[in-house]
């Protein structure tokens, strides 16, 4: 039991379950290592398939007569497929700049144009302000952006097809919920991660997984700036063309 709730969890990754003999099959995501040591806890099998679980969060139980609400609300179309994308984070270097965001939105919209895309306003002004003016500029039908309620977020994801979002909170309730988070990566966040994040990972990010690496070393970074590390060895989720997060992202959609 101490050692099932440790604060450092990193230990749980040696808890494996045998797939045949000779063959050990390892708990990599952190929610299936929950549930794994609970059953070890608890001495006894709780759950069929513990890798198969897709979905930890499900729809709340008044589901459609939610998604009416916020369907009007925002201004979305019901027969459109839907992309979310949320751009910011808690840390501006893990963010895409504007421009970033402005190329990957140009090619999704250009190779499926029957899509709709609804970015989420932060609640920080500044970053509101920062996101929302390059939304504004883009002026596509498609595109709808502004606040969601804590409440609203669950019905929000449920709706969607995708979402976009650096490494942050949102991205990986959106993956907890089922569905697919297409998630800018620095590092390796694997660990963190629930069974439906695709990772775009930085190059700096693989050298860290090659190094089998759970965290990033210490960043020096102003609170403006999106890159990290000193001038001449700077990094940041703008380095990842938009190009390969957009193929990500189609490939789930189409």
């Amino acid at each position: 039991p101490m050692k099932i709730f440790r604060h450092d969890c990193q230990d749980w990754i040696k808890e494996v379950i045998p797939v045949q003999p000779g063959k050990k099959k390892k708990y990599d995501l952190l929610p299936h290592r929950i549930m794994r040591n609970m059953e070890i806890l608890l001495g006894q099998k709780l759950y069929n398939d513990i890798f198969s679980v897709r979905e930890f969060i499900p729809k709340e139980n008044d589901f459609e007569e939610r998604q009416e609400k916020l369907i009007k609300k925002l201004g979305l179309d019901e027969n459109k497929p839907l992309i979310v994308i949320s751009p910011a984070s808690s840390a501006q270097g893990k963010e895409y700049m504007p421009e970033c965001w402005e190329s990957l939105i140009n090619i999704i919209c250009e190779r499926r144009p029957n899509i709709q895309i609804f970015f989420i306003d932060d609640p920080d002004e500044r970053k509101r302000v920062l996101y929302g003016d390059m939304v504004d500029r883009l002026k596509r039908d498609n595109i709808h952006r502004g606040s969601v309620a804590f409440s609203e977020m669950n019905t929000l994801m449920h709706m969607s097809r995708v979402s976009v979002t650096p490494d942050t909170g949102l991205g990986h309730y959106s993956s907890m919920c089922g569905i697919p988070n297409v998630m800018l990566s620095l590092s390796n966040s694997i660990f963190w991660s629930g069974p439906n994040t695709f990772r775009v990972i930085h190059p700096y990010g693989r050298k860290m997984i090659r190094g089998h690496a759970l965290v990033d070393l210490s960043f020096k970074d102003s609170e403006n700036s999106f890159y990290y590390g000193e001038p001449e060895n700077k990094r940041g989720a703008s380095d990842i063309p938009p190009e390969r997060v957009a193929e990500r992202v189609l490939q789930i959609i189409q």
